[in-house]
């Protein structure tokens, strides 16, 4: 579920430049940065689910004046709690449409499907190369270990070597001061 707090703040502030920008926009590489803040208002929203305080909407506070602040169940659920992070879901969801529609009333249809799709696919292609960077991290480390290991174990070879070396010298040594 969507937090409300974030609803009334980012992306819906990014929503609204983003149209006024389409306004007068020529092409699409002018409102790219806009279309960048949207997305990423919307990857921040879906962040802070959690967030303290609350800015209600209208409709956010009319569904709490209705159901009631302190309608929590056995389990600790408050209706008007679930019911406000729901308006906020579809607050979002339509700020998007209309930004979506106007996209494809001044670019032609399937315009916003497509930045959507290829959003989707960029944020692919960064997850994947994350996760990539993140093993290579990973197997980076576990050489590292293995080289420490393998060092000390040589040091350690060399160190019983160098002992016993030492001992047959001394021993020799007895044997020869025993005559």
């Amino acid at each position: 579920m969507v937090d409300p707090i974030t609803v009334g703040t980012g992306l819906m502030v990014a929503v609204s430049a983003a149209r006024k920008a389409l306004e007068t926009a020529d092409d699409l590489s002018s409102i790219g940065g806009l279309l960048d803040s949207v997305f990423k208002a919307e990857a921040k929203e879906k962040e802070k689910q959690k967030a303290a305080d609350k800015k209600l909407s209208h409709n956010q506070k009319a569904v709490e004046q209705r159901i009631g602040a302190d309608s929590a169940d056995a389990a600790g659920v408050e209706l008007a709690q679930v019911a406000s992070a729901r308006v906020a879901e579809l607050e979002h969801a339509e700020a998007l449409s209309k930004l979506g529609r106007q996209l494809d009333a001044r670019f032609g249809y399937g315009t916003w499907n497509s930045i959507q799709e290829e959003f989707k696919q960029k944020a692919a292609v960064a997850k994947k190369q994350a996760r990539a960077a993140k093993e290579r991290e990973r197997l980076l480390k576990e050489e590292k270990h293995a080289l420490i290991k393998r060092i000390a174990l040589e040091f350690l070879k060399g160190g019983v070597v160098i002992a016993l070396i030492t001992g047959f010298v001394l021993w020799l040594m007895w044997i020869d001061g025993s005559r």
